[in-house]
């Protein structure tokens, strides 16, 4: 994206200028891991505060992570959601929050910036 807080492994939906400034986007190939393998390479049994960011692509996290968040391995988790439209295939807040509750995690607390 024009903009690099806007940046997601998904594209930018065709409504996204509607909310922000600039829809220009290009693409970039990154590598890519999930928690679970990260974590068990790294030696890593539990992650105090995990803080995901990343902009709709949040269930895709939640799937690489289905074993530290089925152990309740990961102690708080700190996420940004969605509430309208940014990216094509997007999770919303409604989706996130399901996700975690299946794993046994609670809402404690909303807040805008």
């Amino acid at each position: 994206s024009g903009e690099s807080v806007m940046n997601s492994l998904l594209p930018l939906s065709p409504d996204a200028g509607l909310l922000t400034k600039s829809v220009e986007s290009g693409t970039v190939e990154v590598q890519a891991t999930t928690l679970d393998a990260f974590c068990r390479d790294s030696g890593i049994a539990r992650i105090d505060i995990l803080k995901v960011d990343v902009q709709g692509a949040e269930l895709q996290v939640f799937a690489g992570a289905k074993d530290l968040l089925d152990a309740r391995r990961v102690g708080l988790l700190y996420a940004e959601v969605n509430f309208n439209e940014l990216y094509t295939g997007q999770a919303y807040f409604h989706d996130v929050a399901a996700s975690l509750h299946r794993h046994g995690y609670s809402l404690y607390g909303l807040y805008q910036v």
